[in-house]
């Protein structure tokens, strides 16, 4: 996007940072045991999402419905345009915290009709949104869900974190459209 250099550094090191002390300090962890609970969970986040589909239908987004990876940038603004203001709130919460946690409730359910049901769902929301993230969401989860069940150690993981960063950064240095 344009950004100088001192962005991606900066962004590596600050994720590094998060992962250093996050090895150090021990956050309360609340585990959801009880299947019941996870199942009514996964169906109230699912109900949000929906209701966050409809609402971007209602209010017109529809119209610049796109699944094509290459006119992303060029539907986006028309797509946000035609939104309330309030979305440029909600959609980053949806697309990072609610359809991840309901992706990984639909894992631990061991469920695939569930989990192609919230990929389904990521895929709409991504069309209606003209944002990459939600498209991806669905394999980032999956592999991290996989990787902290296999007792990877937190610096391993944060060092596959800054590989695929560098990765990326290298990509789209090279001109790599998909890494934007």
């Amino acid at each position: 996007r344009g950004y100088p250099r001192e962005y991606y550094s900066s962004s590596v090191l600050g994720f590094v940072v998060i992962a250093a002390v996050s090895k150090y300090v021990k956050l309360p962890f609340i585990p959801v045991r009880l299947k019941a609970q996870r199942r009514t969970s996964f169906f109230f986040i699912v109900a949000l999402l929906w209701a966050f589909i409809a609402s971007l239908l209602l209010f017109g987004a529809g119209q610049y419905f796109n699944l094509d990876l290459w006119k992303v940038y060029e539907n986006r603004s028309s797509s946000a345009a035609v939104l309330p203001d309030f979305f440029g709130y909600i959609s980053p919460w949806v697309a990072k915290a609610l359809c991840p946690l309901a992706l990984i409730l639909s894992v631990q359910l061991r469920s695939v009709r569930l989990v192609v049901l919230i990929v389904l769902i990521n895929t709409l929301i991504f069309g209606l949104t003209n944002h990459k993230m939600t498209l991806f969401t669905p394999a980032i989860v999956i592999v991290a869900y996989v990787l902290v069940n296999r007792r990877i150690t937190g610096l391993q993981i944060a060092k596959s974190y800054c590989a695929m960063a560098i990765i990326l950064i290298g990509a789209h240095g090279a001109g790599a459209y998909w890494a934007v």
